[in-house]
């Protein structure tokens, strides 16, 4: 049996610990956790609820799990991470549900407080972890800029490493590294996928590539381990300039069919994170309760549970 760290066997027996003294919930969400492909909600999307409200509420709609904001604004400050985040995942495994990823502003291994936040999550059983943006510097130009964001992955990926998880960036649309899935290859392609890869956003991908997204998702296939799931068309404001509509899912131009039959054959897994970007409610939420948040809510995230279920279903992926 191969040796253990210190932090290892400090981790491994805590963890032992921990699982002798769990509730039922908590079992059965470290189960949900083991599942191939655990459907998390995004956690922007509850944002007037705290943990210990939406973890029973998300867990009788039919979610796995969740995708936890820990950043500025998110549910966990990230100065606060090493406390309150063990708090969070305690509470929220209590109510049944798993918490594999979470989503972050991380881009800079040196940041002070980097290693305290995935040292935490790392401790707690999360696995993945959504990096932050980056930028492309305009006095370097396009490729002066991708190569000088190597070094910085190369630093992140090592710190994961250290810390035993990964690190997704995440395909974004827009005119910042990684909208173009080739430049975000780029930059990856030379690291290990186990520490460092790509959290694959269709929606992003069709947006950016359009039909191409195919041989983008083919690309990066060997770096996968989250995707996320919504949907959007292309529409016209008022102006007439053309812009990205969010939809629900199956309303859209995303080939969600597709997708999923693809991410079978490439023989893939990881949590799916599913982000609700259309409007949730049909009038101001600042005149509404939080009674009424959460019903009205309720409604949208039951409809775009059931779709993503048939979709996956649909290409063998779920019984």
């Amino acid at each position: 049996m191969p040796s253990l760290s210190r932090r290892e066997f400090v981790k491994l027996s805590g963890l032992a610990s921990l699982a002798a003294s769990l509730p039922v919930s908590a079992v059965r969400a470290q189960a949900a956790a083991a599942r191939p492909n655990p459907i998390c909600l995004f956690t922007k999307h509850v944002h007037w609820l705290e943990p210990d409200e939406f973890g029973p509420y998300l867990k009788d709609l039919g979610f796995d799990g969740v995708d936890l904001t820990v950043r500025p604004g998110g549910h966990v400050l990230p100065e606060q991470a090493a406390q309150r985040l063990p708090q969070a995942v305690r509470s929220l495994t209590r109510s049944g549900l798993s918490v594999p990823m979470m989503v972050t502003s991380i881009n800079d291994a040196g940041h002070p407080l980097t290693e305290s936040i995935l040292g935490a999550a790392a401790d707690a059983g999360i696995k993945y972890y959504r990096l932050g943006y980056f930028r492309y510097d305009p006095a370097l130009g396009v490729q002066a800029s991708l190569e000088k964001l190597r070094p910085t992955l190369e630093k992140l990926a090592a710190l994961n490493e250290k810390l035993g998880i990964h690190g997704g960036w995440q395909n974004h649309d827009g005119i910042w590294p990684g909208a173009s899935i080739w430049d975000l290859w780029y930059v990856i392609k030379d690291l290990d996928p186990r520490w460092l890869g790509v959290q694959f956003d269709l929606r992003h991908a069709v947006a950016e590539g359009g039909r191409s997204w195919i041989n983008d998702f083919d690309l990066v296939k060997g770096w996968v381990r989250t995707t996320v799931a919504k949907d959007f068309h292309w529409a016209k404001n008022d102006s007439g300039a053309w812009f990205t509509k969010h939809v629900p899912m199956g309303e859209g131009m995303v080939d969600f069919e597709r997708f999923y039959t693809l991410y079978r054959q490439y023989n893939l897994s990881g949590p799916i994170s599913l982000h609700v970007e259309f409007p949730l409610f049909d009038r101001d939420e600042k005149t509404m309760s939080k009674a009424e948040k959460t019903a009205a809510a309720k409604v949208v995230f039951t409809r775009e549970l059931a779709t993503l279920r048939k979709r996956m279903v649909a290409a063998g992926l779920q019984a």
